[in-house]
């Protein structure tokens, strides 16, 4: 759950539930120089997954073990633990978008949609070459998709392309026309409409307030 981010719940039946709230500040503080600058977007890959992963389960169950720590030993364990789980959240949302949740895509297909998707942003993906890929038929495609993701194959499309032209205006000084076309964005508006959508911010105040 990046930061400002509104979490809800539909449980059906009995679940054993561990919830973790880290105050942004003591993320910072524990990874010091390594904190990225926006953890909304580094942690955005990962928004509302389901994808289960035996290290940060792990890790929860060990801080439930703990309890609330008595003492500064405690207090280092129980830290050292919470960095852990930081460490590999960021790790899992750097090394891409995860595989969704369980029931829709075996993980060949949904690697095989991703990757499409990431070599083909500078042109117009159309939404039947994806469903062919997974093997599905587009209305069932998009249903799935959309159950499996939260989001339509439109909008996760389009976050791809804005995490692309993050990419390019951290690394490289083009202009943000040229940014747009090669993300595949229309215009130089619609990239700006689209990124000021998925992140609160225009394309160039974006980039200033990495400087």
């Amino acid at each position: 759950m990046p930061p400002n981010v509104e979490s809800r719940w539909r449980v059906g039946g009995p679940r054993k539930l561990v919830i973790l709230a880290v105050p942004v500040d003591h993320v910072r503080s524990l990874l010091g120089p390594e904190c990225p600058d926006d953890l909304s977007s580094a942690l955005e890959p990962l928004s509302g997954s389901t994808a289960p992963n035996a290290v940060v389960s792990t890790l929860l169950q060990q801080l439930w073990t703990l309890g609330d720590p008595e003492g500064p030993l405690g207090r280092m364990l129980a830290d050292s633990m919470v960095l852990a789980l930081i460490c590999q959240v960021l790790i899992l949302a750097k090394a891409g978008t995860p595989y969704p949740a369980s029931g829709a895509f075996s993980p060949r297909e949904w690697r095989r949609v991703c990757d499409y998707i990431d070599a083909h942003l500078q042109e117009e993906i159309a939404l039947a070459d994806l469903a062919h890929l997974a093997g599905w038929s587009v209305r069932h495609f998009t249903r799935m998709f959309r159950q499996s993701t939260g989001q339509t194959p439109h909008n996760f499309i389009v976050h791809r392309r804005v995490d692309r032209a993050k990419d390019l205006l951290r690394k490289q000084k083009l202009q943000l026309a040229d940014v747009a076309l090669t993300c595949g964005f229309a215009d130089q508006s619609h990239f700006t409409t689209c990124f000021r959508k998925a992140t609160g911010l225009t394309p160039l105040r974006w980039r200033r307030e990495l400087v």
